[in-house]
């Protein structure tokens, strides 16, 4: 399944929390402005991933329709376009 050859992907914005003010949603804004590499991700700082970590479960598994695991899933079709 990970059998991928990439060369090149963009970057993914992990525990992204925009009621940590402006710092994180400007961050956030120049990241996307840059175009090169772009954004390909941007996964939400929610309790589902916290939770799922105190469960020593994956997170797919844990909570496979929570918005973390639909990013997840929508970067994994990303990457293998």
């Amino acid at each position: 399944d990970l059998a991928l050859d990439i060369d090149y992907l963009g970057l993914v914005v992990n525990h992204y929390d925009a009621r940590r003010g402006y710092i994180a949603t400007s961050s956030l804004q120049s990241w996307m402005d840059i175009k090169d590499p772009r954004v390909v991700g941007v996964i939400g700082d929610l309790k589902e991933q916290k939770e799922a970590v105190r469960a020593k479960r994956p997170l797919l598994a844990y909570a496979p329709r929570c918005e973390q695991s639909v990013a997840l899933r929508a970067l994994a079709r990303e990457i293998s376009k």
